[in-house]
């Protein structure tokens, strides 16, 4: 007899998209757990937005990231160890509900209120952890460790530090999977603080991130991490080029593919391999 799991992972990505946004014309499969979704408030301190448009959003990063697993892991079964480093509320996490069993996904984030909504929501592992490393997994112990806007936003020494962090959690031949601002964000930061028109809080902080765009786009096409310390010295807005990667990280992984602009996502993704 199937259990709950084995029902959802016979479903294609469609289905599950429909069941997550709990359309009433989508059959839920008898005993299969389908993600609560948390308030409005929850979702608007994380993301800036709420509802079937966040969530589409969130369905969208999974699509790619499971795309670029599927493209570069040498393995991605239910067995599979995945980490969602930065999880927030699960906007991500969720959508792996079908393809990874609950005792196998795993998210970490230094807000309690994610960790808090995820744990009353979701099913899976979720902990509470600090800005800085270690994490509490064994050595080699997972399989995929992706993160969704956090890359974007650390200084370069604290970057390189998960980095190495990370490089001791993912097993030999696992991947890495982070999102980093791209070039094209410099640009759409000078274009909001010449018009000096705001209609959200982040528009506000791009606008306000480099005293000379042009001195950071130079940086950028030179190879250089290029970071801003607003809104936070400890969480700014970080762009790492492609050059970077392939210079800075190959004592940690093997650069597999830096997607610049992902079909319908504001952040370039870098896939990388760990080092065998």
């Amino acid at each position: 007899m199937k259990d709950g799991f084995d029902l959802l992972s016979a479903i294609d990505d469609s289905q599950w998209l429909e069941l997550i946004l709990h359309n009433p014309n989508q059959p839920i499969p008898e005993g299969a757990f389908i993600p609560k979704l948390p308030p409005d408030s929850v979702q608007l301190a994380f993301n800036g937005s709420a509802g079937v448009s966040n969530l589409r959003s969130g369905f969208a990063i999974y699509q790619q990231i499971k795309a670029a697993i599927n493209a570069w892991g040498s393995r991605f079964t239910p067995e599979s160890h995945v980490l969602d480093f930065g999880c927030g509320w699960g906007r991500v996490i969720r959508f792996f509900a079908k393809d990874v069993r609950a005792e196998n996904l795993f998210g970490v984030d230094i807000a309690p209120m994610g960790i808090e909504t995820c744990n009353s929501t979701l099913r899976g592992n979720f902990r509470l952890i600090s800005r800085s490393p270690p994490l509490d997994f064994p050595d080699g112990s997972l399989d995929v460790i992706y993160a969704w806007s956090v890359f974007s936003h650390l200084p370069e020494a604290l970057h390189i530090d998960w980095l190495n962090e990370f490089s001791r959690l993912v097993r030999p031949g696992g991947l890495l999977i982070v999102s980093t601002l791209p070039r094209s964000f410099i640009h759409e930061s000078k274009r909001l603080k010449a018009e000096g028109m705001f209609n959200h809080p982040w528009q506000r902080a791009a606008a306000e991130s480099f005293d000379d765009f042009d001195v950071a786009l130079a940086a950028y096409d030179q190879g250089h991490f290029v970071f801003s310390p607003k809104p936070q010295e400890e969480y700014g807005m970080a762009l790492i080029p492609q050059a970077y990667v392939q210079k800075h990280w190959k004592q940690y992984f093997d650069l597999c593919e830096f997607i610049a602009h992902p079909p319908g996502l504001a952040q370039s993704l870098i896939v990388s391999r760990k080092l065998k």
